[in-house]
């Protein structure tokens, strides 16, 4: 039969009992393989990823328009050269002819209306820069006078 009374501290082997060692199964340096370390989690945001891809390719595709209007690459002369005279000349889209026609007008026409939007834009920003500078060149001549 074993005993599982230690004699070791009466028997003067140690001076005193180290409690504060750490045990074999709590040390630190020892990493447990089977076990992976957890981690939480990471939030995905899905649905803002979603949206925000969506913005972008509306953004790329409104500026697209307006610089192949600007540039007169949506003009119906410009794609009657691109689209080959077999498609252009068959019979079963006859019926198509005019409401391509419209369509690209319309699109070219909502390109024209975003450029001219933006340089007004852009003409603004520029035109209030340009105040604040004489803005402040003039406070600068007042300063200068007073001084």
């Amino acid at each position: 039969m074993l005993n599982s009374v230690s004699f070791g501290q009466k028997m003067g082997i140690y001076d005193k009992a180290n409690v504060d060692a750490p045990q074999a199964n709590t040390r630190k340096d020892a990493p447990m393989a089977n076990h992976p370390r957890y981690e939480e989690p990471k939030k995905k945001h899905t649905a803002l990823k979603v949206i925000a891809g969506l913005v972008a390719a509306a953004a790329a595709t409104v500026g697209a328009i307006a610089i192949g209007s600007k540039m007169g690459w949506l003009s119906p002369d410009k794609i009657k050269k691109i689209i080959p005279n077999k498609l252009l000349n068959a019979e079963k889209l006859a019926s198509l002819k005019e409401p391509v026609k419209n369509g690209l007008a319309a699109v070219e026409k909502f390109g024209n209306n975003v450029a001219e939007r933006v340089n007004g834009a852009y003409d603004s920003v520029i035109n209030f820069g340009k105040g604040l500078f004489k803005r402040g060149a003039e406070a600068a001549e007042e300063a200068s006078t007073a001084a």
